[in-house]
């Protein structure tokens, strides 16, 4: 199936970076509680996971990799990353 959907996906992520607009469609998420405790017994005992659609996660994995991690490599000298822990490798 690649060879048929690639063509068209790649132009649907390019169109969306180019334009810096997220598709309204893969901006919907399912969220389903998931319980911290064995026994879960009010709502605090629960955590949301947000299930987005698989076009939505390739795109921010794509973004991430391309822009967010090449900029912790080589910050800008008068950017300051010592406190930042998120979307950083390992």
């Amino acid at each position: 199936m690649a060879p048929i959907v690639a063509a068209p996906f790649a132009a649907l992520f390019n169109q969306s970076i180019s334009a810096g607009v997220v598709p309204r469609q893969w901006e919907d998420a399912i969220i389903t509680p998931v319980p911290k405790v064995p026994v879960p017994v009010e709502e605090a005992d629960y955590r949301p996971i947000s299930i987005t659609s698989v076009l939505s996660r390739q795109v921010e994995r794509h973004i991430v990799r391309r822009y967010i991690y090449p900029a912790f490599v080589t910050p800008s000298p008068d950017l300051c990353f010592a406190d930042q822990y998120a979307f950083r490798q390992s």
